[in-house]
């Protein structure tokens, strides 16, 4: 075999190496690409659990602000809590849009909380416009519902932040 033998086969094995190396980096970049899609969608689940916190957090202060309001029974008291049991429902039903992954069990507790703030905001609405209704309207009873809202989102919210 000639010089001209000896140069095409080197070049050979040169192209089968540059190939080989080729479709190697090419699996280690389309590894790397999946490592990045799994890292932002952990990322992104991760940011969808931290705003949910932080939305069970902001229900259960409102709860607590509710609950004084309640202790207080003054007009001016009352008057603000119709819009405080909005903002709690609103609060609730943006929840389970954004965290679609929780259990059955929790959305039954958020929706139930979201029905009592709607049974109690009725109730407070109409003891605004009747002494009668304001009389009847029990502050203890209300707060008894409330605490039982603030238990189950205390709880929700305990297994979110320790159990991702």
């Amino acid at each position: 075999m000639g010089t001209n033998g000896y140069i095409g086969l080197a070049g050979l094995l040169v192209s089968s190496a540059g190939f080989t190396v080729s479709i190697w980096l090419i699996c280690q970049s389309k590894s790397a690409a999946k490592r990045a899609a799994h890292a932002a969608t952990e990322a992104r689940e991760a940011i969808k659990a931290a705003v949910a916190v932080a939305d069970f957090s902001s229900a259960i202060a409102i709860v607590d602000e509710a609950k004084r309001l309640h202790r207080i029974r003054s007009l001016k008291a009352l008057a603000t809590l119709p819009d405080r049991y909005a903002s709690l429902r609103r609060l609730l039903t943006g929840i389970p849009i954004a965290k679609r992954d929780l259990p059955t069990a929790h959305r039954s507790l958020i929706q139930s909380a979201i029905h009592q703030a709607r049974i109690l905001e009725q109730m407070v609405e109409e003891a605004l416009v009747s002494s009668e209704k304001r009389r009847e309207l029990s502050g203890p009873r209300a707060n008894e519902i409330l605490s039982g809202v603030s238990d189950n989102l205390h709880a929700i919210v305990t297994q979110l932040q320790y159990n991702r």
